[in-house]
């Protein structure tokens, strides 16, 4: 074991730094205008106040406009995700399609039943026999989300269906 090497294990699901770190590690917070979630490609932006990087997915706006203002302060070594993914994360889907009698039914037994996940909230409205609404649920990783959507996608009826980035 090497001197500067702490005892300290990455908490499961948690971010942590790709190269070993100095002794002083910064601090990791999920960025809530994104949420990502274990498997999104992120990227650090080291906040001048606390000294903490908050993580972003690589593609959010929020991080786009932190770069091109403040660019000396994106992490510029890769973060990675830890590789235990005990940890679940809240993620709401949107939902679009035709309605008709028992799709509410597929979608719940989907979810429920083929991936034993509860589903925390569920928001659906028809017109004109369309429905759009959202299912909100916890997932551990982004693999497991696009598991699950693409089984929603398949149900009879269901035309959209994609993860709401607020």
């Amino acid at each position: 074991k090497k001197e500067d090497e702490t005892d300290d294990a990455a908490i499961p699901g948690e971010i942590a730094p790709a190269e070993e770190a100095p002794a002083t590690e910064p601090q990791f917070e999920i960025a809530e205008c994104c949420k990502p979630i274990p498997g999104d490609k992120v990227v650090g932006y080291r906040d001048p106040a606390s000294g903490n990087i908050i993580v972003h997915k690589a593609t959010c706006d929020e991080l786009n406009r932190l770069a091109t203002q403040f660019g000396r302060n994106i992490v510029k070594e890769e973060i990675k995700w830890s590789q235990h993914k005990a940890m679940s994360y809240l993620v709401t889907i949107e939902l679009r399609g035709i309605d008709r009698t028992g799709i509410l039914l597929d979608l719940a037994k989907t979810v429920s039943e083929d991936f034993s996940i509860n589903i925390r909230q569920i928001n659906i409205q028809t017109h004109d026999n369309i429905f759009e609404g959202t299912i909100s649920l916890y997932v551990k990783d982004a693999e497991g989300l696009h598991a699950i959507m693409d089984k929603i996608r398949k149900i009879k009826g269901i035309d959209t269906v994609k993860r709401n980035q607020d």
